[in-house]
């Protein structure tokens, strides 16, 4: 009976550290190569986004967005290249999402918010990266659409 109990401990020890192990790799930050590489696009915001701007939320205009690296955070930045304009959200890895900590406007001070980044595919490739804050000094929506008015950008001039 006793050899059967010692048994039972050591296969409990050796689920507990496989357990453990799962755990530690879950819970392991997003790593630089795990982030995405985003095409072109802008940003876009279709009908269903008008309950939020009667709301008084700002819709970031953007043509370019980068995804990177700050500490143990992810930074999203939707940047209007023409305007030389960006807003950015400092984020924390939340499963499949990112929970928005601070955004800024520039190279202002970051300022605490609530609100979440999510990442859509098709195809398996990205094609949409949208961030929201529902709580903030400002509220903010960003919604980029990869390869949205990309093919006019980049149409030839052909003379008449």
């Amino acid at each position: 009976m006793r050899r059967k109990s010692a048994r039972m401990t050591a296969r409990n020890r050796f689920f507990a550290m496989g357990v453990a192990f799962v755990a530690a790799v879950a819970a392991a930050p997003v790593s630089a190569q795990d982030l995405p590489e985003i095409g072109e696009g802008q940003c876009f915001y279709a009908d269903r986004y008008a309950p939020l701007l009667a709301e008084g939320v700002f819709f970031v205009d953007c043509d370019s967005v980068r995804i990177e690296r700050a500490g143990d955070n992810v930074v999203f930045s939707f940047i209007d290249t023409g305007r030389r304009f960006a807003v950015g959200f400092r984020t924390q890895p939340d499963g499949e999402r990112w929970k928005i900590l601070e955004t800024r406007q520039q190279d202002r001070r970051w300022r605490p918010a609530i609100g979440m980044c999510e990442l859509f595919r098709r195809d398996g490739e990205i094609s949409v990266v949208t961030c929201v804050t529902m709580r903030g000094i400002v509220r903010y929506a960003a919604n980029f659409e990869v390869g949205r008015g990309v093919s006019s950008r980049l149409q030839p001039d052909f003379p008449n």
